[in-house]
């Protein structure tokens, strides 16, 4: 946000990985949880394309194009 609060500006994005572990620190499978109502469906399908467009973007960068 400017000084005088007239703008905005996107300064920065990050994105989150987050992994079960057991009590010593050991990862764990996470069982599989599917979407019940049109909402959750609709949060779902949105989060998978955009997981699929970012790994889409890293595979790009990483092959050199």
């Amino acid at each position: 946000m400017s000084r005088d609060r007239s703008s905005k500006a996107l300064s920065n994005t990050c994105l989150f990985t987050f992994v079960s572990v057991d009590p010593q620190m050991r990862p764990q499978q996470v069982p599989t949880i599917y979407p019940t109502t049109y909402r959750e469906d609709e949060l779902y399908l949105a989060a998978y394309r955009q997981r699929a467009a970012y790994v889409s973007l890293k595979n790009r960068k990483g092959s050199g194009q």
